[in-house]
């Protein structure tokens, strides 16, 4: 009976053992996110003001983006999460489409305005 106890014991042990030495070793994490790729300054902006902050740049892209339920990558050369981006590229039409669009956006808001 003591020999099974001792058995049992060391069984114990070494079951304890295990779990201790898989607790303290971290599984790899992964690498964190990175940040998205949008530039400080702006070199080719052509309907929204040169001067226009990057926060406000950016709330308006959210915007397109919830609206028409699309991703940045739609209209600008960019991959879906932004790590890589050429955002002043103007060589997808939907761009183009975006910017006739936002320029009558502009224009009817503009119109609004004097009308008050």
């Amino acid at each position: 009976m003591s020999t099974v106890r001792a058995l049992v014991a060391v069984f114990a042990l070494i079951c304890g053992c295990v779990i201790f030495l898989v607790a303290q070793t971290q599984t790899p994490q992964a690498p964190p996110p990175q940040r998205p790729n949008i530039p400080d300054k702006y070199t080719n902006l052509q309907v929204l003001p040169k001067t226009i902050s990057k926060p406000e740049l950016v709330g308006i892209m959210k915007q397109f983006c919830i609206t028409f339920k699309v991703r940045c990558s739609y209209c600008h050369v960019a991959t879906d999460d932004l790590s890589e981006a050429n955002f002043a590229a103007d060589d997808k039409p939907t761009k183009a489409e975006a910017r006739k669009l936002l320029h009558s956006i502009l224009a009817v808001k503009d119109q609004s305005a004097e009308v008050k």
